[in-house]
């Protein structure tokens, strides 16, 4: 394996076990913003597609839109695309709408997606066997 995609698969890692950890937190009662769960959640997806993007086809995108257009274009990638769409867009509303509202079932279902796209990339890349 390449070390930028062993880099990228261990900022996946950190990502998600921090949303996990800041979920919980949130369901506990913690005052945590829950909007940003969501964006630490879609930043794993990222790092996810950022290690196979780079694995596979040797390309680092320098933003999110190149690295969604690869997405799209990538025959095992398009099994995750509506997710991390999906998680892309939560993620934008997160950080640019001030009015943006995060109710628990939506912070779940994020950390669940980015938990699925995390292991179908890893399994992609040969590494959930």
């Amino acid at each position: 394996m390449k070390l930028l995609t062993s880099l990228h698969l261990a900022r996946a890692d950190a990502d998600h076990a921090f949303a996990v950890h800041l979920s919980d937190a949130l369901h506990r009662g913690d005052p945590i913003p829950a909007a940003w769960v969501i964006v630490v959640a879609f930043y794993c997806a990222v790092h996810c597609v950022n290690a196979y993007l780079w694995e596979i086809y040797d390309f680092a995108p320098s933003d999110h839109e190149s690295r969604t257009r690869a997405l799209h274009s990538s025959a095992d990638l398009t099994t995750i695309s509506v997710a991390y769409d999906a998680l892309g867009v939560r993620a934008y509303h997160a950080r640019y709408e001030p009015t943006f509202s995060a109710p628990p079932t939506l912070v779940e279902r994020s950390v669940q997606q980015a938990g699925e796209i995390r292991a179908a990339v890893r399994g992609y890349l040969g590494l959930n066997r």
